[in-house]
């Protein structure tokens, strides 16, 4: 595997177990920072954070009126991502990994090459090297190039793009995507080429860990970013103030915690809802800690992409799996891909309106206080077929076929 060098605490922030490296060659391509690196230091001598995203501290605002200084700095953002990210903000990488990967070949013999997004450059880089060495290829997309929910871009960018990953992938024996969504994207920009699902989904063995909450608290979570103007923790937030309003519910009991990166989107809900005494951003967490936190709730919390024109297959929704605890999803619409898997697994509520996040609040409150919150044996059989484990027999006939 060749990756940029990571220190002790980004291999723990992505979860990987020291039994990954004793099955697993790791190979460190010097990394310089992506395409904002050299102006970053100028921005911290600002003021700015190190440990926060500074297009979120820019954007942060609790009244959600921006300064026009702030609206500027975004516009120059947006202005320098568009023309210079091409084809993403780690397009620096590409010669270091390109140098790593053709020293590996010259010490080993390799019978697949396996590319991964969400950055494109590292399918440019397997592209290169399918060309040169005459080796099998699969591309995966984790989530799609061009009609990606992240980073749309306006013409003729997006256009030179399109084209641009056609020629990329051409070179591509096999192509693999994370969702059926996905999957019917990728398809139709490469005429129509077969691509196979595998989907992200999440680690069984995580059941084997004792699971437990805590028996005084009856306390939501949701780990991981929020994607101001994707997702919207108001429609959440709302109904869980209709619920408390309700008075059916002790506030003593109630606890709502966000861990991942701060999202101008969620301080401005929790400051119009006013529900800073029960809601609270407590900040990063590596993966390990959020397993536990995930563990330790007693309802994990899915904010649905708001957005119809571009589907959104969330692996956060695996992860939670790994967890056994209900799952409360909000906000979205009916039949999408989280509304179809919570009915099927029967692992959760999925609440698209405030009046049904008020009715999943007070249902679930209730069977926590009847002690009756835990998931039946049913619905986690249902979620084992969305396992790692469940997956690798796929993928293992997919790398046959090409070898």
């Amino acid at each position: 595997m060749i990756s940029p060098p990571m220190s002790e605490s980004q291999i723990r922030m992505q979860g990987i177990r020291d039994v990954f490296f004793k099955e697993v060659d790791l190979l460190e391509a010097p990394y310089r920072g992506d395409i904002f690196s050299r102006i970053r230091p100028y921005f911290y001598k600002l003021g700015f954070k190190k440990s926060e995203s500074l297009v979120a501290q820019v954007s942060h605002s609790t009244s959600g009126k921006k300064s026009l200084f702030s609206q500027y700095l975004l516009l120059g953002f947006s202005i320098f991502r568009y023309f210079f990210a091409f084809p993403d903000t780690e397009r620096t990488w590409k010669q270091s990994a390109l140098n790593t990967a053709r020293a590996a070949f010259k010490e080993k013999s390799y019978d697949l090459i396996l590319s991964s997004s969400p950055f494109p450059t590292s399918h440019v880089v397997a592209h290169l090297l399918a060309k040169e060495l005459h080796v099998p290829w699969i591309a995966d997309f984790r989530d799609p190039w061009n009609g990606n929910h992240f980073h749309q871009y306006l013409p003729p960018r997006c256009w030179i793009e399109l084209v641009y990953e056609r020629y990329i992938i051409s070179e591509a024996t096999g192509i693999i995507a994370a969702a059926p969504s996905y999957a019917d994207i990728v398809s139709r920009i490469h005429a129509g080429r077969s691509v196979e699902v595998i989907l992200n989904g999440f680690n069984q063995n995580r059941w084997n860990e004792k699971s437990e909450s805590s028996s005084n608290f009856f306390e939501i979570a949701y780990t991981g970013t929020i994607y101001d103007g994707k997702q919207n923790p108001l429609v959440f937030l709302r109904g869980l103030k209709l619920a408390l309003d309700t008075g059916e519910m002790n506030l003593g009991e109630v606890r709502v915690s966000f861990f991942g990166k701060r999202s101008p989107t969620l301080d401005q809900a929790i400051h119009e809802t006013g529900l800073q005494h029960v809601v609270k951003y407590l900040g990063l967490v590596d993966r390990g800690e959020a397993q536990r936190i995930q563990s330790t709730a007693s309802v994990l919390l899915v904010l649905n992409w708001e957005d119809r024109s571009t589907p959104v297959y969330p692996s956060k929704l695996f992860e939670y799996f790994g967890a056994r605890k209900m799952i409360l999803a909000s906000g979205g619409y009916r039949g999408d891909d989280v509304d179809q898997i919570i009915r099927e697994t029967e692992s959760g509520i999925f609440a698209v309106s405030e009046t049904e996040v008020k009715e999943a609040v007070l249902g679930l409150y209730k069977a926590f206080r009847d002690k009756n919150i835990n998931l039946s044996t049913g619905s986690l059989q249902k979620m084992g077929a969305y396992s790692y484990e469940a997956n690798q027999t796929k993928l293992v006939k997919i790398f046959e076929s090409l070898i």
